[in-house]
């Protein structure tokens, strides 16, 4: 009935396509899912294809404030059974064998590289729909160069940064002179 007094719709209509509220809820879920992942793939044109994903990311967050609480906050409590790290761990295989390709890295790279970049546009995203972000709006493609450029920097050339087990002493130091 909610649905139908904020469409202004009679819910008849609605109730013969669907056959119960949680048909419906699911449905609306799958849709912003769509919603989203064609942004992500939107964001792979840009001439830098991943940040250009964490910029659609971040996009779609803004623009789509309500489908994206749906998405990354509020399934659960919509009923479904659903949560971030499942749309996570969705667009990191729809990116998986794109990164490999694109930056010369294995599975297990491009996934904690992807993991990474994911953590910061989430965050980001994150303060935005709650109206707490920090940044100018400028500020926010800016942050996010720097952030996937050194990490980028550091899965090619520290050894061992992928799976964790680099030096971090070695590294501060040896940058530190």
């Amino acid at each position: 009935r909610e649905v139908g007094t904020e469409l202004n719709v009679s819910t008849r209509p609605i109730f013969t396509y669907f056959s119960s509220i949680d048909e419906l809820k699911k449905a609306v879920l799958e849709k912003a899912k769509e919603i989203y992942r064609s942004r992500i793939l939107l964001g792979m044109e840009d001439p830098t294809p991943f940040l250009g994903v964490g910029k659609e990311y971040i996009q779609f967050a803004i623009e789509e404030k309500q489908l994206y609480k749906l998405i990354f906050f509020d399934a659960d409590d919509f009923g479904l059974r659903h949560c971030a790290a499942d749309t996570m761990r969705e667009t990191q295989e729809l990116l998986r064998s794109f990164l490999m390709e694109k930056y010369k890295m294995d599975a297990q790279t491009a996934d904690s590289f992807y993991f990474d970049i994911w953590l910061a546009a989430h965050g980001i995203a994150s303060l935005l729909v709650s109206d707490d972000c920090p940044m100018e709006r400028y500020q926010i493609p800016q942050v996010l160069s720097r952030f996937s450029a050194a990490l980028f920097r550091a899965y090619k050339q520290v050894p061992g940064f992928a799976e964790g087990t680099f030096d971090k002493d070695k590294l501060y130091n040896d940058e530190l002179g």
